[in-house]
């Protein structure tokens, strides 16, 4: 396989399917030289999945509702795992109705952008087989810890267990965009505007639950301000969708 053949494969499947002869040839022409540019344009085009070739406007729905799933899973995770991490911080905010709130608007977003999937036996069979795996594994770590299998367990074990939970939820949440991409009925554009707005003002507002809540408490470290500033990352992802779909 050429070295022009190569880089064109990094590019989106949409992208290679519709105009991968074409990047071949203009890569091939512009030699080394052009290999930063290159770089820069395929991570653009990886974030904004929105606008790849698409033969109906209901395909770019479909791509921009698993990117804004895929996105909201990664801040959903980084938010458990700052509150579950850091022992202050759990205090501070792990349990406050306020980040609950921000949760639960979190729900009503992905409600919006997410529709659920078709109701069909084979897509019934099929979603639940992708998710099987990390369901067992999360199954297994909750009933070790109910059953409090856990003490006086040595601490490789502990640390096992631990692994596997996030890798569980890891695992969950992209098979997750799996079944999305797969399976879901795309949404309109009204209401997939309307959860990216509300998954947007979400991630800011959970941002601002964790400072005002870690100085509330005199805890304004590093480890707040690091978890404010990732979730801010999530929104302007949102915003990047959101322009995308009005282009």
């Amino acid at each position: 396989m050429s070295l022009a053949r190569r880089l064109a494969g990094l590019y989106p499947p949409a992208f290679r399917q519709r105009w991968g002869p074409d990047l071949e040839i203009e890569i091939r022409a512009a030699g080394a030289r052009s290999w930063p540019n290159l770089a820069v344009s395929v991570a653009a085009m990886w974030l904004h999945p929105a606008i790849w070739p698409a033969d109906s406007r209901s395909q770019r729905h479909a791509r921009a509702a698993t990117t804004a799933a895929a996105v909201t899973a990664a801040w959903w995770m980084l938010t458990h795992a700052a509150v579950e991490l850091d022992d202050r911080l759990g205090r501070d905010v792990g349990h406050s109705w306020a980040l609950s709130g921000c949760m639960t608007l979190t729900l009503a977003g992905l409600a919006l952008v997410v529709p659920f999937p078709r109701p069909r036996l084979a897509v019934l069979f099929s979603s639940l087989r992708l998710l099987a795996v990390p369901a067992a594994l999360g199954g297994l770590v909750a009933v070790a810890v109910q059953l409090d299998a856990l003490a006086g367990a040595p601490g490789w074990i502990r640390l096992g267990l631990l692994a596997t939970w996030w890798a569980s939820l890891a695992l969950g949440a992209f098979q997750a965009c799996r079944v999305i991409a797969r399976h879901a009925t795309p949404p309109s554009g009204r209401r997939l505007r309307r959860g990216m707005w509300t998954l947007t003002a979400t991630s800011a507002m959970t941002a601002a639950v964790v400072l005002s809540l870690s100085a509330a408490n005199g805890h304004l470290g590093p480890s707040p301000a690091l978890v404010s500033a990732g979730l801010l990352l999530p929104m302007s992802a949102y915003m990047w969708t959101l322009n995308d779909l009005n282009a």
